[in-house]
Protein backbone atom coordinates (compact mmCIF):
# COMPACT_ATOMS: atom_id res chain seq x y z
CA UNK A 1 0.00 0.00 0.00
CA UNK A 2 2.48 2.58 0.77
CA UNK A 3 4.82 1.77 -2.21
CA UNK A 4 1.85 2.21 -4.45
CA UNK A 5 1.43 5.15 -2.26
CA UNK A 6 4.74 6.18 -3.44
CA UNK A 7 4.69 5.41 -6.97
CA UNK A 8 2.09 7.68 -7.66
CA UNK A 9 3.29 10.58 -5.86
CA UNK A 10 6.62 10.20 -7.78
CA UNK A 11 4.46 10.02 -11.18
CA UNK A 12 2.33 13.37 -9.99
CA UNK A 13 5.25 15.16 -9.05
CA UNK A 14 7.57 14.21 -12.31
CA UNK A 15 4.58 14.74 -14.28
CA UNK A 16 3.83 18.19 -13.40
CA UNK A 17 7.77 19.14 -13.67
CA UNK A 18 7.67 17.93 -17.10
CA UNK A 19 4.35 19.83 -17.65
CA UNK A 20 6.06 22.85 -16.99
CA UNK A 21 8.70 21.90 -19.10
CA UNK A 22 6.49 21.68 -22.02
CA UNK A 23 4.92 24.95 -21.70
CA UNK A 24 7.93 26.87 -21.09
CA UNK A 25 9.99 24.45 -23.72
CA UNK A 26 12.62 27.52 -25.13
CA UNK A 27 12.25 25.14 -28.88
CA UNK A 28 8.65 25.72 -29.16
CA UNK A 29 7.97 29.25 -28.07
CA UNK A 30 9.82 32.34 -29.93
CA UNK A 31 12.66 33.59 -27.42
CA UNK A 32 11.23 37.45 -28.36
CA UNK A 33 8.11 36.87 -27.15
CA UNK A 34 9.01 35.45 -23.49
CA UNK A 35 12.54 34.44 -22.30
CA UNK A 36 11.55 30.79 -21.92
CA UNK A 37 15.30 29.41 -21.80
CA UNK A 38 16.14 31.79 -18.29
CA UNK A 39 12.60 31.32 -17.04
CA UNK A 40 12.76 27.40 -17.07
CA UNK A 41 16.34 27.89 -15.84
CA UNK A 42 15.20 29.53 -13.30
CA UNK A 43 12.58 27.91 -12.51
CA UNK A 44 14.10 24.42 -12.39
CA UNK A 45 17.65 25.60 -10.52
CA UNK A 46 14.79 26.81 -7.67
CA UNK A 47 12.23 25.37 -7.34
CA UNK A 48 11.55 22.75 -9.53
CA UNK A 49 14.90 20.29 -8.41
CA UNK A 50 13.39 20.30 -4.76
CA UNK A 51 9.61 19.19 -5.63
CA UNK A 52 10.41 15.84 -4.29
CA UNK A 53 12.86 16.77 -0.70
CA UNK A 54 10.02 16.71 1.71
CA UNK A 55 9.10 13.07 1.31
CA UNK A 56 13.26 12.19 1.07
CA UNK A 57 13.39 14.32 4.22
CA UNK A 58 10.49 12.18 6.33
CA UNK A 59 11.05 8.81 4.04
CA UNK A 60 13.67 6.33 5.03
CA UNK A 61 16.11 6.14 2.06
CA UNK A 62 15.78 2.35 2.00
CA UNK A 63 12.33 3.05 0.88
CA UNK A 64 13.08 6.07 -2.04
CA UNK A 65 15.51 4.94 -4.44
CA UNK A 66 12.50 4.17 -7.20
CA UNK A 67 11.09 7.87 -5.91
CA UNK A 68 14.67 9.64 -6.87
CA UNK A 69 15.29 8.22 -9.71
CA UNK A 70 11.56 8.91 -10.81
CA UNK A 71 12.27 12.77 -10.22
CA UNK A 72 15.58 12.95 -11.00
CA UNK A 73 15.12 11.50 -14.70
CA UNK A 74 12.07 14.44 -15.24
CA UNK A 75 14.78 17.54 -13.98
CA UNK A 76 17.47 15.77 -16.12
CA UNK A 77 14.93 16.30 -19.26
CA UNK A 78 14.58 19.96 -17.52
CA UNK A 79 18.35 20.69 -18.27
CA UNK A 80 18.47 19.22 -21.64
CA UNK A 81 15.44 21.30 -22.72
CA UNK A 82 17.52 24.86 -21.14
CA UNK A 83 20.75 23.52 -22.29
CA UNK A 84 19.85 21.88 -25.21
CA UNK A 85 22.41 18.83 -24.31
CA UNK A 86 21.37 15.10 -23.77
CA UNK A 87 22.30 14.55 -20.03
CA UNK A 88 22.55 10.57 -20.98
CA UNK A 89 25.26 11.32 -23.71
CA UNK A 90 27.74 13.24 -21.12
CA UNK A 91 30.68 11.99 -19.89
CA UNK A 92 30.33 10.97 -16.13
CA UNK A 93 33.25 13.56 -15.23
CA UNK A 94 30.55 15.97 -17.04
CA UNK A 95 27.65 14.65 -15.00
CA UNK A 96 29.75 14.88 -11.78
CA UNK A 97 30.75 18.07 -12.27
CA UNK A 98 27.00 19.27 -13.41
CA UNK A 99 26.13 18.36 -9.45
CA UNK A 100 28.40 20.59 -7.96
CA UNK A 101 27.27 23.93 -6.60
CA UNK A 102 27.99 26.86 -9.05
CA UNK A 103 30.55 28.16 -6.71
CA UNK A 104 32.65 25.36 -7.28
CA UNK A 105 32.13 24.85 -10.63
CA UNK A 106 28.77 23.10 -11.35
CA UNK A 107 25.58 24.40 -12.01
CA UNK A 108 23.34 23.64 -8.80
CA UNK A 109 21.74 20.86 -9.95
CA UNK A 110 21.76 17.98 -6.89
CA UNK A 111 20.39 14.42 -7.36
CA UNK A 112 17.79 13.30 -4.80
CA UNK A 113 19.01 9.65 -5.39
CA UNK A 114 22.25 11.18 -3.83
CA UNK A 115 21.28 13.64 -1.19
CA UNK A 116 18.44 11.39 0.38
CA UNK A 117 20.54 10.13 3.07
CA UNK A 118 21.68 13.58 4.23
CA UNK A 119 18.24 15.21 3.88
CA UNK A 120 16.70 12.15 5.86
CA UNK A 121 19.66 12.79 8.98
CA UNK A 122 18.46 16.17 8.39
CA UNK A 123 14.73 15.50 8.80
CA UNK A 124 15.41 13.30 11.68
CA UNK A 125 17.13 15.96 13.56
CA UNK A 126 14.72 18.78 13.14
CA UNK A 127 11.88 16.29 12.99
CA UNK A 128 12.23 14.41 16.42
CA UNK A 129 14.59 15.74 18.36
CA UNK A 130 12.22 18.69 19.33
CA UNK A 131 9.60 15.62 20.69
CA UNK A 132 12.10 14.65 23.16
CA UNK A 133 13.03 15.52 27.04
CA UNK A 134 16.21 17.40 27.06
CA UNK A 135 18.44 18.37 30.06
CA UNK A 136 19.65 22.06 30.07
CA UNK A 137 21.63 24.20 31.83
CA UNK A 138 18.00 25.36 33.12
CA UNK A 139 16.68 21.80 34.06
CA UNK A 140 14.46 19.47 32.15
CA UNK A 141 13.18 21.02 29.16
CA UNK A 142 9.79 19.14 28.08
CA UNK A 143 9.37 17.29 24.39
CA UNK A 144 6.24 18.39 22.84
CA UNK A 145 5.25 14.33 22.93
CA UNK A 146 4.12 12.35 26.39
CA UNK A 147 6.74 10.63 27.78
CA UNK A 148 5.29 7.14 27.73
CA UNK A 149 4.79 7.38 23.62
CA UNK A 150 8.68 8.36 23.57
CA UNK A 151 10.11 5.80 26.01
CA UNK A 152 7.93 2.53 23.90
CA UNK A 153 9.36 3.97 20.34
CA UNK A 154 13.02 5.85 20.99
CA UNK A 155 13.47 5.01 25.41
CA UNK A 156 14.04 6.99 28.37
CA UNK A 157 15.44 10.21 28.44
CA UNK A 158 16.72 9.67 24.43
CA UNK A 159 18.70 13.03 24.80
CA UNK A 160 20.22 12.07 27.39
CA UNK A 161 21.67 8.58 27.11
CA UNK A 162 25.14 8.07 27.06
CA UNK A 163 24.80 5.56 24.40
CA UNK A 164 23.15 8.39 21.84
CA UNK A 165 19.75 9.15 21.04
CA UNK A 166 19.26 6.67 18.77
CA UNK A 167 20.64 3.84 20.19
CA UNK A 168 17.15 1.59 21.18
CA UNK A 169 15.64 2.65 17.60
CA UNK A 170 18.97 0.82 16.00
CA UNK A 171 18.69 -2.29 18.08
CA UNK A 172 14.77 -2.82 16.53
CA UNK A 173 15.45 -4.81 13.30
CA UNK A 174 11.49 -4.41 12.68
CA UNK A 175 11.92 -0.40 12.99
CA UNK A 176 12.30 1.78 9.03
CA UNK A 177 13.13 4.81 11.10
CA UNK A 178 16.13 2.66 12.74
CA UNK A 179 17.23 1.48 9.74
CA UNK A 180 17.09 4.53 8.11
CA UNK A 181 19.14 6.47 10.28
CA UNK A 182 22.09 3.32 10.27
CA UNK A 183 22.11 3.09 6.61
CA UNK A 184 21.85 7.47 5.97
CA UNK A 185 24.67 8.08 8.58
CA UNK A 186 26.90 4.74 7.64
CA UNK A 187 26.73 6.06 3.83
CA UNK A 188 27.48 9.43 4.84
CA UNK A 189 30.41 8.30 7.39
CA UNK A 190 31.93 5.93 4.22
CA UNK A 191 31.61 9.11 1.68
CA UNK A 192 33.38 11.37 4.03
CA UNK A 193 36.10 9.25 4.61
CA UNK A 194 36.88 8.72 1.18
CA UNK A 195 36.40 12.13 0.07
CA UNK A 196 38.31 14.38 2.01
CA UNK A 197 41.84 15.30 1.14
CA UNK A 198 44.57 14.04 3.08
CA UNK A 199 46.75 16.84 3.12
CA UNK A 200 43.64 18.50 4.98
CA UNK A 201 42.29 15.94 7.39
CA UNK A 202 43.70 17.68 10.85
CA UNK A 203 41.99 21.22 9.16
CA UNK A 204 38.50 19.69 8.61
CA UNK A 205 35.47 19.68 10.94
CA UNK A 206 34.22 16.09 11.37
CA UNK A 207 32.60 16.66 14.85
CA UNK A 208 29.68 15.34 12.91
CA UNK A 209 31.49 12.22 11.51
CA UNK A 210 32.22 10.39 14.09
CA UNK A 211 31.04 6.33 13.00
CA UNK A 212 28.71 6.18 15.90
CA UNK A 213 24.78 6.07 14.05
CA UNK A 214 23.79 6.37 17.71
CA UNK A 215 24.22 9.69 17.43
CA UNK A 216 23.69 10.60 13.74
CA UNK A 217 23.35 14.21 13.34
CA UNK A 218 24.71 14.68 16.87
CA UNK A 219 28.40 15.18 18.00
CA UNK A 220 29.68 12.42 20.09
CA UNK A 221 29.14 13.97 22.89
CA UNK A 222 25.30 14.65 21.68
CA UNK A 223 25.25 18.06 21.32
CA UNK A 224 23.09 19.42 17.90
CA UNK A 225 25.89 22.03 16.45
CA UNK A 226 24.02 24.73 15.13
CA UNK A 227 24.09 25.01 11.04
CA UNK A 228 24.66 21.37 10.62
Amino acid sequence: MFKHWLEDKATNIAANIGEIGDLLDPTAISPQEVPTRQCLWLLTLICLQFKGNYFIRHIPPQQTEAFCRSIDAQVNELVNKCFAINFEELSDFAKSRIRLPIKLGGIGIRELLKVRWAEFIGGVVEGIIPLLDKTSDNGLVKGKLESAHIEHWIGEKAMDSEDGPWHKLLQQDESALGKGIETSYTHMYERFQQMKPFDLEDKMNDDLFHGNASFAGLTIEGVMKKGS
